[in-house]
């Protein structure tokens, strides 16, 4: 149920080849992290490993566009712009506009953390050095029953950001799962 953007607890089987995505929370002296990663269950396809990279692409153009300074709002708006090319590359959408783009990337691409993992913030403040967010700009293609998102925690420098979770493998690897 990768392609679920917060899927609930239940009790279906792992597929035999498809996706696992994992968001992980974590907490240490009252501050949270919020990280994801996506694992492939068997051999990827083509087709996974295409969604997989192009949305890792996006992940790192909104890297490199944080910084001090940068309109939450804007980054946002160039960020349905960025994601709508990886879906136009996909084959899913021909027109980049809102409609299109939120259909298969319908969250935001960063959020705030702190005290909570969604921590509050304001959305009309620029973005200033020592905050930190969650970047997670995600790809869910439901009808294929394929949704990537990977996540990095990052903190606002004088420059630019620094990925805090960087140790953190991120490629596609496959898992073989044994039944009990």
């Amino acid at each position: 149920n990768a392609a679920i953007i917060h899927h609930i607890q239940n009790q279906t089987p792992l597929p035999k080849n498809g996706l696992l995505l994992l968001d992980v929370g974590a907490e240490i002296d009252h501050y949270a992290a919020d990280i994801t990663r996506v694992y492939s269950i068997g051999n990827p396809t083509k087709r996974m490993q295409q969604v997989f990279d192009l949305a890792v692409d996006a992940l790192e153009q909104a890297l490199a566009m944080l910084k001090p300074g940068v309109m939450p709002q804007k980054f946002e708006e160039e960020m349905m712009h960025v994601v709508g090319e990886k879906l136009r590359i996909l084959g899913l959408i021909k027109t980049i506009d809102k409609e299109n783009v939120r259909k298969y990337f319908p969250t935001y691409t960063a959020h705030h953390l702190g005290l909570d993992a969604h921590d509050a913030s304001d959305r009309d403040a620029p973005m200033a050095s020592g905050m930190v967010l969650a970047v997670e700009p995600g790809i869910y293609i439901p009808e294929e029953g394929i949704g990537v998102r990977v996540e990095e925690n990052v903190l606002i420098t004088k420059d630019g950001c620094e990925v805090l979770t960087s140790r953190l493998p991120r490629a596609l690897t496959s898992l073989t799962i044994k039944e009990v």
